[in-house]
């Protein structure tokens, strides 16, 4: 037996809550989570702001760069930090956060 996907919700303090799922088979994918599985036309909606994001972000820290209210150093370690790179654990921890677990399905 393992625990299937885990998803978590923020609660008071440092407190979590985790709806618990056992599967039985190590070898079994984890049942999709009813529509938080689904998640279209949001997922798609999310992915096309990201990239505008990224493109407002990029172009914003040009314009402050060529306006000299950012050093070339500044405006390269931003531009470093917005690239796509490896989730830390804790990154990817945040991916599976919900302020609303009781709707997800187990």
């Amino acid at each position: 037996m393992r625990f299937g996907r885990c998803l978590w919700q923020q609660g008071e303090g440092d407190t979590r809550r985790h709806p618990l799922t056992l599967v039985a088979d190590e070898g079994q994918p984890d049942l999709p989570l009813g529509f938080a599985a689904i998640n279209q036309p949001q997922l798609a909606r999310t992915i096309e702001r990201t990239v505008a994001n990224a493109k407002a972000l990029d172009l914003l820290v040009e314009q402050l760069r060529s306006q000299g209210v950012l050093t070339e150093e500044v405006a390269a370690n931003m531009k470093a930090a917005a690239l796509p790179h490896d989730l830390t654990p804790r990154e990817n921890r945040e991916f599976c956060r919900t302020s609303k677990i009781d709707e997800y399905w187990r």
